[in-house]
């Protein structure tokens, strides 16, 4: 197993703007989506993880429009960790963040708390050593 060192995080964008169009007691289907981008220095690394929700289509409005984006900083001990290793990496250390952050910020903006739902790391991550831009399974909000 690599040794990595988590270093620490910051919020470096946090956004929400309430959908005027959207109605009171009805459900939506939310589907969030990720990325996570890499830079890398020998054995430290830094990811920028973050999550969007916006209206697709105007048939399926979001009853919010959000993007949260962490920048979490690491170190591998003595040797240089492959872009999916860091990916897993920082993708599984950042997602709590990432999740009490819209949770707070969506309870903090007069709507029901969203709780992002959980992710396949492994499954994000073996789809594509690029940049994750995956959409999750779609949770409801009501």
């Amino acid at each position: 197993m690599d040794k990595v060192i988590f270093k620490g995080f910051k919020v470096t964008e946090s956004y929400f703007k309430l959908n005027e169009a959207a109605k009171e007691n009805e459900k939506y289907t939310i589907a969030p989506r990720f990325e996570c981008r890499l830079a890398s220095s020998g054995v430290d690394f830094e990811a920028d993880f973050s999550v969007s929700i916006a209206t697709v289509t105007e048939d399926m409005p979001a009853p919010f429009d959000l993007k949260v984006v962490l920048k979490g900083r690491f170190s591998s001990e003595n040797l240089v960790l492959n872009k999916t290793a860091q990916l897993r990496h920082a993708v599984g250390t950042l997602f709590p963040f990432l999740r009490s952050h819209v949770a707070t910020l969506t309870a903090n903006c007069s709507v029901p708390a969203f709780v992002l739902p959980e992710i396949d790391i492994d499954a994000m991550i073996s789809s594509s050593v690029r940049p994750i831009e995956t959409p999750t399974p779609k949770e409801e909000l009501n």
